[in-house]
């Protein structure tokens, strides 16, 4: 994957929170945070510089899932107060090359933002961001950075962000009812066409081919028996993707 490889999502109000609103994000990852240490931004909405040199209209506001030096984090910013709650991950905990499923939560009555992990609650935090964390007008980044430098190494799924607070039983439902299943089978196999036109062999069932095979010769003479009434030409490609037209019995 490209450095500069990104989803972009325009921004909308369904994702863009207030100061005292909750919010909830969940989703699917097959990342390898062990292998990477450095930053990785699986959801990035805002911008956490307020001069304009990363985004034109960034204003220091925003909220983030990422990993980075061996922590799974979410964290929220009004660019006074950054709550930052960060959980540590290890082979066990999050496996790496397999879908681990994240919610983050920020619950606004609780005063609190919480993290769970395939299910189960890993970490808690006191908000202590009070003021707007709005992120009016900016994009909503899923799998990188919007300067780019921060790529996932590996995929998101089922992504989805709501406009209230999970319960830890509303999580525990949703994480049953999200396949995490590392199976999949292949629909559809695309083949690039080959331009080698050349032979590896070429064969007859009877009598001899003259000259002797050479992937370099296109014409062939065959003395055949006699009373032969039928011959087999086997010709095999040398590019395995190609196909070859007019071999068969004559």
């Amino acid at each position: 994957t490209k450095d500069e490889a990104i989803i972009w999502v325009n921004d909308n109000p369904n994702i863009n929170f207030g100061g005292t609103q909750s919010f909830s994000i969940s989703l699917l990852a097959k990342i390898d945070p062990h292998s990477l240490m450095a930053e990785m931004n699986l959801i990035l909405k805002g911008d956490n510089k307020s001069d304009g040199t990363s985004l034109p209209d960034g204003n220091g506001h925003y909220y983030t899932i990422a990993t980075k030096d061996g922590e799974l984090r979410f964290a929220i910013d009004d660019d006074i107060v950054k709550t930052q709650l960060g959980v540590d991950i290890n082979e066990t905990t999050f496996p790496a090359g397999e879908w681990n499923h994240i919610v983050a939560v920020r619950d606004a009555l609780q005063d609190s933002l919480f993290l769970y992990l395939n299910g189960v609650k890993v970490g808690s935090i006191l908000d202590e961001t009070d003021g707007d964390i709005s992120t009016t007008g900016l994009p909503l980044v899923i799998g990188n950075y919007h300067q780019f430098g921060r790529k996932i190494n590996g995929s998101l799924d089922e992504i989805a962000i709501y406009d209230f607070a999970f319960n830890a039983s509303e999580i525990s439902t949703l994480y049953s009812n999200t396949a995490t299943t590392n199976d999949c089978s292949v629909i559809s196999t695309i083949v690039e066409l080959s331009n080698d036109a050349t032979l590896s062999a070429l064969e007859v069932s009877a009598g001899a081919l003259s000259p002797a095979f050479s992937p370099q010769n296109t014409n062939y003479t065959v003395e055949l028996p006699a009373g032969t009434t039928t011959v087999t030409i086997t010709a095999t490609p040398n590019d395995p993707n190609a196909t070859v037209v007019g071999d068969g019995e004559v």
